[in-house]
């Protein structure tokens, strides 16, 4: 068990280090003219329709949030979990640190990870993006992923970033899947 916990935490170090390289990264490349990069990148864009995700980037940033999510969950961390579920979905569904845990999902203490299997984008404007993820959640089972147990092989979790202040925030069993 201890083994499990110490696997989880390093897989979850690592994570969190790609995430912040990626963002120290693209937080240095302030040389470039902004409105160059945002004239490309609207050229590639379409607002308001979801597109499947390409980007390799965007899709282990995105599983790696949703990782966060669940360890919080997992934790009980409740000041956490309400700073990153969505604003919107705490105000329509009441949610205080009393009852975040009954609005957030069944997931089970234990080292679990998401692994995503479905995950699309919807770009809400230049700075916004909402992802609509769709896969299974799994206890590690130790160094074999055979070993792995599926808890959940249908979680359904939605994921919005803001990249001008960069930051995220979760809407569990968010969203529509389908394209």
């Amino acid at each position: 068990m201890k083994n499990k916990i110490l696997i989880l935490i390093g897989i979850l170090l690592i994570l969190l280090i790609i995430a912040i390289c990626m963002i120290l990264g693209i937080s240095s490349k302030s040389n470039i003219n902004q409105n160059q990069v945002s004239n490309n990148v609207q050229q590639d864009r379409t607002f308001n329709e979801k597109t499947k995700v390409k980007s390799a980037t965007a899709y282990f940033t995105v599983q790696s949030c949703i990782n966060k999510y669940i360890s919080y969950v997992e934790d009980k961390d409740l000041e956490s979990i309400m700073q990153i579920l969505d604003s919107e979905y705490v105000e329509k569904n009441n949610i205080t640190t009393a009852n975040v845990l009954d609005n957030v999902g069944d997931i089970p203490e234990g080292s679990i990870t998401f692994e995503a299997i479905q995950m699309y984008v919807e770009d809400i404007d230049d700075n916004n993006s909402k992802y609509y993820v769709s896969g299974v959640l799994k206890e590690l089972g130790g160094l074999e992923r055979e070993s792995d147990n599926i808890i959940n092989n249908n979680f359904n979790i939605t994921v919005e970033l803001d990249y001008e202040n960069m930051i995220y925030s979760i809407i569990p069993n968010g969203g529509n899947i389908d394209g």
